[in-house]
């Protein structure tokens, strides 16, 4: 008994490793596979990543995070283009119809024109003319009142329509500083145009290519001869006696176009003159030597005052 207890004593049991202790190396062991080490001299490389160097413009972290701000921005660029392009076209198009327009109204009115022009000219190819022609129809007398002429009017329808209601309305006067053509002509022509106009109207009715003569008495006061006198010594620098007058005749020729029942005119100037028999020159007509015969009588149209319409 003495020597198994010193046995004991002298070699002590081994302590076992505990089961818990196992079961938790075994568990590390299996979490935890092992590292394959290369063999030595191997010459596969290491599968150790070296870090690559970074790009001062790494846009791996801008762009993704700003992708729809930049299709945004991309967009509404697109967009102001086509806008851009829009209006362009727009405003291209709306001057082009603002020429057109012009152009447009141009073109009216040229072929406004263009018929107002073809209906005149059909109108005036159509309607009557009357032309009238002056010549002297008696001498010249004086009296103490008035001195006294016959005119004869040929009145000729030179158109292609009659003329109705035709008759000559005139007057005479003797010229002066202040009496001219032009306003006793108008005068002549206020009178006629107040006149009634229509079928009830005095007056030829002269077919196309006909001729009527109308005998006119043509008046001068003697009043009238006096004052222009007076005036021709108050314009001159000798301030003598004046004997002498310048008779004026100025009127016109009314007529009718019975289509349209419209008026027509046709006006006239001429100067009345003593013929001198020595000379054959037109002077003015010297009233202290009396009548003057019908042959010493010139009567010459004239041009200015001449008009139709």
């Amino acid at each position: 008994m003495l020597n198994v207890q010193s046995d004991k004593s002298q070699n002590p049991r081994t302590p076992q490793p505990s089961k818990n202790k196992n079961n938790q190396a075994n568990s590390d062991n299996k979490a935890t596979p092992p590292i394959a080490q290369p063999p030595q001299g191997s010459s596969e490389p290491s599968t150790k990543t070296t870090e690559k160097p970074r790009n001062n413009h790494d846009w791996s972290k801008f762009f993704p995070d700003r992708f729809t701000d930049w299709l945004l921005v991309v967009f509404t660029g697109l967009l102001a283009l086509f806008t851009y392009f829009l209006w362009d076209s727009t405003y291209k198009l709306w001057k082009s119809g603002e020429q057109q327009i012009v152009i447009a109204t141009d073109a009216a009115n040229a072929a406004k024109k263009s018929a107002e022009v073809a209906e005149k000219t059909l109108f005036a190819i159509h309607r009557p003319w009357i032309s009238v022609k002056l010549q002297v129809g008696s001498e010249l007398q004086f009296n103490e009142r008035e001195a006294t002429i016959n005119i004869v009017a040929k009145m000729k329808n030179i158109g292609n329509s009659p003329a109705i209601s035709t008759f000559i309305n005139t007057t005479i006067f003797p010229l002066s500083p202040k009496r001219n053509w032009r306003n006793e002509q108008q005068k002549v022509l206020d009178g006629t145009n107040r006149m009634k106009i229509g079928p009830d109207l005095i007056g030829y009715t002269i077919f196309p290519g006909e001729e009527i003569t109308q005998n006119i008495a043509i008046v001068l006061d003697m009043e009238d001869i006096k004052q222009s006198q007076l005036e021709i010594v108050q314009e001159s620098k000798n301030k003598t006696i004046y004997n002498f007058i310048h008779p004026v005749l100025v009127g016109c020729a009314y007529y009718q176009f019975p289509s349209d029942m419209s008026v027509h005119k046709t006006t006239f100037m001429a100067n009345i003159e003593r013929i001198d028999p020595a000379t054959g020159h037109c002077l003015a007509i010297d009233i202290t030597r009396g009548n003057v015969p019908m042959v010493l009588l010139s009567l010459t149209q004239d041009f200015i005052g001449s008009f139709v319409d």
